[in-house]
């Protein structure tokens, strides 16, 4: 009988233990995947500089995760979804800039 109830918390401790492990490690994956600084961001255009030109940008609402409302679609710049520079986190990368896709650019109508 003592034998019996030693094998079982035996085995109990040791599915604890298991069930332990995996917590453990999916929440270091959760915090790891949550701390992870967001690089791509929306900086709007000032509408006046190069398209180009990093300093032509401003970081949009909500620390740049906001996507922004630019009315209807034109042709004239709005925004831009990229990836910010290392250096300086509230500007647009220049390289990023030169090679962003139509599908990260967001227009409006001139007006």
């Amino acid at each position: 009988m003592v034998n019996k109830t030693i094998t079982y918390f035996k085995q109990y401790f040791f599915m604890l233990a298991l069930a332990a492990t995996f917590v453990g490690f999916s929440a270091f994956k959760y915090v790891h995947r949550t701390n992870n600084h967001q690089t791509e961001k929306w900086f709007m255009y000032d509408g006046e500089g190069p398209i180009n030109e990093p300093s032509s940008y401003q970081l949009g609402d909500g620390n740049g995760e906001t996507e922004p409302d630019c009315g209807p679609a034109g042709l004239i710049r709005c925004a831009v979804f990229v990836e910010s520079d290392g250096g300086s986190p509230e500007l647009p990368d220049e390289d990023a800039l030169a090679t962003v896709g139509s599908s990260n650019i967001k227009t409006r109508t001139a007006g």
